[in-house]
């Protein structure tokens, strides 16, 4: 969804700090803190699956059972917990550096057919609705099928070829240290995890970046009308669209009133309560 405010995909100069590649210093140092936001939302991503995962699927008894009925393999289910954690991580990951500046390519057939059956798309010009916000979820998951078929595949081939002598039946994984496992909530059944990653890479996150550009342009704008200052620990690309914002005017916010300001603020509180639990997850509970 692009920005009712000016955008500046259609601008000759880039809303600071983003800039070209005519000024390598600035364009260097975007990259690399573009690189770290991606790094650690997509690594609180998968923190925030582990803990619905556990809180869900293990602490609610009749969900446990149904769910080892049927799915009776250990390793299958677990291998579905980690690829969902790679999904999830994955699109928080888009979400915190998605660059709504970025040069789009003319309206195909498809977009058009997106846009006309209501589906989020980055080249419609009208804000997001809440009937489009929540058929992103189905709608990531359906996209993200080729993706995930295709990760699949890889993966496979690398688990039964190049690492075919690799186990992770460590006969010493019993004595691990704190620090191992905490290494371990990063860096564990790191081919699943891929394969969520690469599913929503692939195409999942094509009918999510426009609730990401809504998203992004909302928070600036409260930002603004709140007459606070620029946030110094946002993404280049948030502080963007702040400074874009602020010089365009903000406009249609108000009409979004206090209860879509307030659940934005409750997701990411719960969000970040489900992070902070995931890690205990994995560090203290899980084996």
């Amino acid at each position: 969804m692009t920005a009712t405010v000016q955008s500046g995909k259609a601008k000759p100069v880039l809303p600071p700090p983003l800039t070209t590649i005519k000024h390598p210093i600035q364009f260097a140092k975007n990259k690399i803190w573009l690189l770290f936001y991606a790094v650690v939302f997509a690594y609180i991503g998968t923190l925030i699956v582990s803990a619905l995962y556990y809180l869900i699927f293990q602490k609610i008894g009749w969900v446990n059972h149904q769910w080892h009925a049927r799915v009776p393999w250990d390793g299958v289910r677990h291998s579905l917990r980690d690829q969902a954690e790679g999904l999830l991580g994955g699109l928080l990951g888009v979400c915190m550096v998605r660059n709504r500046y970025k040069k789009l390519k003319p309206i195909n057939k498809f977009d058009k057919w997106e846009i006309d059956h209501g589906i989020s798309n980055v080249k419609d010009d009208v804000r997001l609705s809440w009937k489009q916000g929540l058929a992103t979820v189905p709608l990531v998951l359906l996209y993200s099928v080729a993706g995930y078929v295709i990760a699949l595949g890889v993966v496979y081939g690398i688990r039964h070829g190049i690492m075919h002598n690799t186990s992770n039946s460590d006969a010493a994984a019993h004595a691990r240290s704190l620090e191992d496992k905490a290494k371990d909530t990063a860096i564990a059944a790191w081919p699943d995890k891929l394969i969520g990653l690469s599913a929503a890479f692939f195409a999942g996150r094509r009918p999510a970046k426009g609730v990401f550009d809504d998203l992004q342009l909302y928070v600036a704008e409260q930002k603004v009308l709140s007459g606070k200052p620029l946030p110094k620990y946002w993404p280049p690309t948030w502080q963007a669209t702040y400074n874009d914002v602020k010089t365009s005017g903000a406009t249609e916010a108000v009409q979004h009133g206090k209860f879509t300001d307030w659940f934005i603020r409750i997701a990411a509180l719960i969000g970040f309560v489900l992070a902070c639990y995931g890690f205990y997850v994995l560090t203290f509970i899980a084996k």
